[in-house]
């Protein structure tokens, strides 16, 4: 006669061991991974935050030239280039982007003049962009060199 102990025990282990595994594969299955929505919606705030820091850059850039523009034809260049960079500043103003048209409206601008050349510095521009509970803020100074005639340099 053979020895049947502990063949119902195997066999309710063996059941149990592939209930455990279709339960393994079953949650497999149906996990919905939502780290990859969180990832794209970062990559989407991230790539909104740095089109906002160049579009800032590009109208600080345009604004100048516009000011450069205006008050090429003046005696005084250097006042005329204030009033023009302001004019256009307000004419182009958009506190949802940056606080650089504020800045320039508001505040004395930091022209300096040498040999020529003049230096005109905006500190503390800021880029912010918030959506859900995500939010990015970055803090800069923007500076561009030119003469009166055209642009030499920009940076940021």
């Amino acid at each position: 006669m053979l020895n049947k102990k502990g063949q119902l025990e195997a066999m309710i282990m063996f059941f149990g061991t592939l209930v455990l595994v279709g339960m393994v594969l079953f949650s497999f299955a149906t996990f919905n991974d939502g780290a990859k929505i969180e990832n794209k919606n970062l990559e989407n705030l991230i790539s909104e935050y740095q089109f906002k820091q160049k579009y800032t850059q590009i109208v600080f850039r345009d604004m100048v030239e516009e000011a450069i523009i205006f008050a090429n034809e003046s005696d005084d260049f250097e006042n005329e280039f204030k009033i023009g960079l302001k004019k256009f500043a307000k004419k182009r103003r958009n506190p949802e982007i940056s606080n650089l048209f504020a800045k320039i409206i508001n505040e004395p601008l930091k022209l300096n003049k040498g040999e020529g050349i003049y230096s005109l510095i905006v500190e503390e521009v800021f880029v912010e962009f918030e959506k859900g509970k995500n939010s990015i803020e970055r803090k800069f100074n923007l500076e561009i060199k030119f003469d009166e005639v055209e642009i030499i340099s920009q940076s940021l």
